[in-house]
């Protein structure tokens, strides 16, 4: 080992041209778009007109919003390498910045697995081409929270927001709170109690709802002390009608679909939100970095990535800013 380099600097070593690159990009967005706004933009008292969409349409404009896509799909192709990356670069701007990116990088990387070819051809052209197409997922309730994610085998826990069909419809109702990205998306992954006999793991079942759906609505919008750049909402379902056709799951399949995107999807956010911001630099990169997988992986990055980012420039890893640690060791499939 050579002794004269920094642990940052063995880190970096590591990583390919291309994730130096993304680094990069996302560190000068972040030092550039994202902190000489960000401070005065939070303290805006109404979260509508505290919402940065300035910052992240600039962001989209720079391939970001996208990154999750493969290549075929109109995407970069980045591996959760690569995003854990930017979302701890877009975190050192602003945390709920990183989060308005993160959720919508983990949904669209489900939902590119989950869609048929309908459905994709009817959600994806407008993805692709709107710098304001953000995506969110409702799951907390009220009263409902981690045990759909450990599922109990009790019928009686988990997701209420019941959907009930009706012909080639579905009904829902109920409400979802907490929902990052609530009030801004343009396209919700609604998670939905069909069979309110079965446990969750075979009762529940993803469905696809837009804004301006009739029975859907937005309710309050939560005024957090933190995060305060993402935008956190209640979702409220009254006799909403549904088509079968925008339904992303076999029926009571949700659990199933999910296992995989969602769950290791949010080790993006764990790069972007391991407290504390002051830790020692490049730790994220250290801990990625740590395993035998995630250093072949390294190696050997997408020719998607590689092509996307080969008109950016090199880091450099002397100027280089404190980022914040991650404490999880991610697996992309």
């Amino acid at each position: 080992m050579d002794f004269g380099l920094t642990e940052t600097q063995l880190s970096l070593r590591q990583l390919t041209e291309t994730q130096l690159s993304l680094r990069q990009l996302a560190h000068e967005f972040a030092e550039k778009e994202i902190r000489p706004l960000a401070r005065g933009r939070e303290r805006i008292r109404d979260p509508r007109e505290r919402f940065p969409w300035d910052i992240l349409e600039k962001g989209s404009k720079l391939g970001l919003r996208t990154l999750s896509l493969p290549e075929e799909r109109g995407g970069a192709g980045a591996s959760i390498l690569d995003l854990c990356i930017v979302g701890e670069e877009i975190a050192w701007g602003d945390l709920g910045v990183a989060v308005t990116f993160d959720q919508t990088w983990k949904i669209i990387h489900f939902l590119d697995r989950v869609w048929n070819e309908e459905q994709r051809a009817r959600f994806l052209p407008a993805f692709l081409g709107d710098h304001r197409f953000h995506l969110a997922v409702g799951v907390t309730e009220p009263d409902v929270g981690s045990e759909n994610f450990t599922p109990s085998d009790s019928p009686g826990d988990g997701v209420r927001l019941r959907g009930v069909r009706e012909g080639d419809h579905w009904v829902l109702n109920g409400m979802k709170h907490f929902i990052s990205n609530g009030g801004i998306a343009k396209l919700y992954v609604i998670v939905t109690r069909t069979d309110p006999k079965a446990a969750v793991a075979r009762g529940v079942t993803y469905f696809m709802v837009t804004p301006g759906t009739k029975g859907f609505s937005i309710g309050e919008i939560h005024d957090k002390m933190g995060q305060r750049l993402s935008q956190n909402a209640e979702l409220i379902f009254e006799n909403c009608r549904v088509p079968d056709a925008d339904r992303v799951t076999e029926v009571g399949g949700g659990v199933k679909a999910r296992a995989g995107s969602f769950s290791r999807g949010s080790v993006i956010e764990s790069a972007a939100t391991a407290p504390p911001p002051w830790g020692p630099p490049g730790r994220l990169t250290r801990m990625l970095l740590n395993t035998r997988a995630t250093a072949s992986r390294a190696e050997s990055p997408s020719s998607s990535t590689r092509r996307w980012a080969s008109c950016w420039p090199t880091a450099s890893s002397s100027t280089r800013p404190r980022a914040r640690p991650c404490t999880t060791r991610p697996g992309w499939p």
